[in-house]
């Protein structure tokens, strides 16, 4: 069983991380791509908060077209997915596993989440900086659009949720970041 595993480089797997994955894939071989729940934290190391996601397969998809249902340096996927023909996007900027993810569902791969945190994310200061503006905005718009087309997931409050989240980014960084905190 090959199965491929990333994270970001600011990033720390939390200890039994690989195992733990390892053996949700072993026991759930119908799972190609597995993320889990992850604890942000600051460039100092300091708890910021818990960053959960939806566990199920439907869950999963029902949520593509609102928000990324993964957390992308949480992945760990089964080789065939790539084998498949699958790859990111090099024509997209800050979204590349998001679209990834939408083609993987339009394709059939299942996928899960665990609850458990299994990854420490680095959340800096320049975070909301960084994931905010005209471009993203755009960027984000146009990815939950082809998630709604692409998986058939049109709908009147999916069509809101992508409207919201346009609006969201093109709020200043310290509005981003004060919402993101209390709505999560």
């Amino acid at each position: 069983m090959a199965l491929l595993a990333r994270m970001d480089a600011d990033d720390e797997s939390l200890p039994g991380r690989m195992a733990c994955q390892r053996q949700f894939m072993l026991d759930h071989l119908e799972v190609d791509i597995l993320g889990t729940a992850c604890h942000e934290i600051d460039e100092h190391g300091t708890y910021l908060q818990l960053k959960t996601m939806p566990l199920t397969h439907r869950r999963i998809v029902d949520t593509l077209p609102r928000s990324n249902p993964l957390n992308h340096p949480t992945v760990m996927l089964r080789r065939r997915v790539f084998e498949s023909g699958l790859r990111y996007r090099e024509d997209v900027r800050r979204t590349e596993d998001y679209h990834l993810w939408i083609s993987a569902a339009r394709r059939g791969f299942v996928f899960a989440n665990l609850e458990e945190p299994l990854l420490n994310f680095r959340r800096d200061s320049t975070f909301f900086q960084r994931r905010g503006g005209w471009r993203q905005a755009c960027a984000d718009l146009h990815v939950r659009f082809r998630a709604m087309v692409e998986l058939r997931l049109f709908s009147p409050i999916n069509l809101l949720w992508a409207l919201a989240a346009f609006g969201l980014r093109i709020m200043p960084a310290t509005v981003q970041q004060w919402l993101y905190l209390r709505l999560r």
